[in-house]
């Protein structure tokens, strides 16, 4: 790669790595498996204080880097590397239009519960005006008929999915909700779009945030719809591990869009049922990839 690329993910505890689960070390592991040097990590040590610190820590990370410098951001605990670099930044520069704009990883699944209470253009004006913090009410913590009603109305999700489905491609096969734990863009547009979120409190929804902007300004946010950069599986379905091994390439194929993407997301969670068990899918893909001692260069 020609032009400087780094990546960087934010945790606040690295050293964790609970048997059986997703970690820092895993992502770790996955990247030195493909001869990539380590993600920086933003935050080890501190407090965690909710989603939108991490984007803070982005924005000041890219203060002094080149403008054009490749910086992907994703989360730590259930992401790996299944692939070198190689061919990276023609991938992203295809997907950001020669880096105009942040791109995001999509995925089968919506909404986070902020955008179970607010519906597009409710947290950012088309104005761009911040209208309120990306957080659930006291009403929703509080009531919890309340959250459970709206939640089984999917009121304001079916608004989210209507219009994510809206604005994608015909053709998307991996998902068209917009996933804040896998993005990329280059310094210079994350220090233009963070502002742009209006971050008032850590504890805002970084996905709601996110989805807000992308519906005010769509030619700024991007999502990733053929997953040639990542691919986040939806494991709270028995097929929703979506990935086949290619002992050739020594990689996962998504096989809903046959590519290999750079890096994989597949969060566990108390009620997965792929295969009856919390963080197998995860375990599967990060057990694959240590096996092979040698690993696909082209």
């Amino acid at each position: 790669m020609s032009r400087q690329a780094y990546w960087i993910t934010y945790e606040t505890h690295p050293q964790t790595n609970p048997r059986g689960q997703g970690s820092y070390k895993k992502l770790k592991d996955t990247c030195k498996k493909n001869n990539l040097p380590e993600p920086v990590v933003l935050g080890a040590g501190s407090k965690w204080t909710g989603f939108s610190s991490k984007w803070r820590a982005v924005y000041k990370f890219c203060e002094d880097k080149d403008p054009n410098a490749i910086i992907l951001v994703t989360d730590a605990r259930d992401v790996l590397c299944n692939r070198n670099f190689r061919g990276l930044v023609a991938a992203f520069d295809k997907v950001s239009k020669g880096g105009d704009s942040v791109v995001f990883g999509s995925e089968v699944g919506c909404c986070v519960d902020t955008m179970k209470e607010y519906g597009p253009g409710e947290i950012i004006a088309r104005s761009g005006r911040k209208l309120r913090r990306a957080e659930n009410t006291t009403k929703w913590h509080e009531d919890e008929e309340y959250g459970d009603e709206l939640d089984e109305s999917g009121y304001y999700n079916k608004k989210w999915v209507k219009w994510f489905t809206k604005v994608a491609p015909k053709n998307s096969k991996s998902g068209v909700a917009l996933n804040a734990g896998l993005g990329i863009a280059t310094a210079k547009m994350w220090r233009k779009a963070v502002p742009k979120l209006k971050i008032q409190s850590d504890r805002e929804d970084d996905q709601t945030l996110w989805s807000s902007l992308m519906f005010i300004r769509p030619k700024l946010v991007k999502l990733d719809y053929g997953a040639k950069i990542f691919t986040n599986t939806n494991v709270w379905v028995p097929t929703g591990c979506f990935v086949t091994w290619d002992p050739k390439r020594k990689a996962w194929r998504n096989r809903k869009t046959q590519t290999y993407s750079y890096v994989i997301q597949t969060p566990g969670a108390p009620n997965d049922t792929y295969k009856g068990k919390a963080w197998a899918c995860y375990m599967e893909l990060y057990k694959k990839i240590q096996e092979d001692t040698t690993r696909y260069k082209k």
